[in-house]
């Protein structure tokens, strides 16, 4: 069954990869026959690292976590990036509402894109917070890439080390980090929607798992708290519904299950009024007359930090 689940999930990571060259094959053939020399090489280097001691391998994990951070900060301080078209108009309208100005009547943005007023209102927090401690607001986003791009790595490290049963799994994952071009563009740089929906995802998995191990009622906070950030940024979280109540009808026995899919069902219901709420803190009132239909706002404004 184990061997069944990792052919499917190559087969899956391949299929992407070919998505996203699309037609353009050419220049794509250098990222295809890298996601190839990845997956040959990485049963070998599993297999080396597997035989490592324990030190060996916190070190080594540490050591490749630690030079990721050290490439991150020489990009933030060395490699300046613009924003324009959706992020731009989130971080400017955000960076109004943290100086006070609740002006959302200058385009019809916000309007034909009201989740992106939702992502504004939110950016528009840690802002505030950091121009009381002095931080212009490039400082504020570049700290709060680096912090949820780490706390993404070190998230997915701890998971894949859970399920693995083996520190050799986190180190690899380390590596895929400090290795993809992504980790120091989109996520750090320029950290759209998807940085915060992802880390939002992978606190939600590490904490499920740590809840089957071992219930307790704070990892339940947690595991809530991720749903409902995460379904605020990024709406398309509500596929966890059925994921969970599929969980529910799949896995046996149901006692400790009960808890956790109660709690991410009723953090998807929260999202409605906890939405509405910083709508109304934010000072924003929908406009029908720009407003998209459904299939058109689902895909507009990609962004959170954007």
């Amino acid at each position: 069954m184990t061997k069944l689940v990792r052919a499917v999930l190559v087969l899956i990571l391949l299929m992407a990869t070919i998505a996203n060259l699309r037609t353009d094959l050419k220049q794509g053939r250098g990222a295809l026959l890298i996601v190839l020399a990845g997956l040959a090489l990485a049963p070998r280097v599993w297999r080396w690292l597997s035989g490592r001691s324990a030190t060996t391998k916190r070190n080594l994990c540490w050591g490749l976590l630690g030079l990721t951070a050290v490439i991150e900060l020489t990009v933030l301080l060395t490699m300046p990036t613009s924003v324009f078209h959706d992020p731009f108009r989130v971080r400017y309208q955000a960076s109004l509402l943290a100086s006070g100005h609740f002006d959302w009547g200058a385009s019809d943005y916000f309007y034909r894109y009201p989740n992106n007023a939702v992502n504004a209102v939110l950016l528009a927090g840690p802002l505030w917070v950091g121009r009381l401690v002095g931080f212009n607001d490039a400082t504020t986003l570049g700290a709060l890439g680096f912090v949820m791009t780490n706390a993404l790595i070190l998230a997915c490290a701890h998971l894949a080390s859970r399920l693995a049963k083996d520190r050799a799994a986190a180190i690899l994952v380390v590596a895929w980090f400090l290795l993809n071009s992504v980790t120091y563009t989109n996520f750090l740089q320029i950290p759209y929607s998807d940085l915060p929906s992802i880390l939002a995802v992978a606190v939600i998995l590490l904490v499920w798992q740590a809840h089957q191990e071992r219930p307790h009622w704070a990892k339940l906070l947690v595991l809530g708290g991720a749903v409902l950030v995460g379904q605020l940024i990024k709406p398309n979280l509500i596929v966890l519904a059925p994921a969970v109540l599929l969980t529910w009808c799949l896995v046996k026995p149901r006692r400790q299950l009960l808890a956790p899919v109660t709690t991410v069902l009723v953090a998807l219901a929260l999202t409605l009024p906890v939405k509405q709420a910083l709508l109304t803190a934010g000072h924003y009132q929908a406009n029908d007359r720009y407003r998209l239909p459904a299939a058109s706002s689902s895909s507009g404004g990609p962004s959170w930090l954007t």
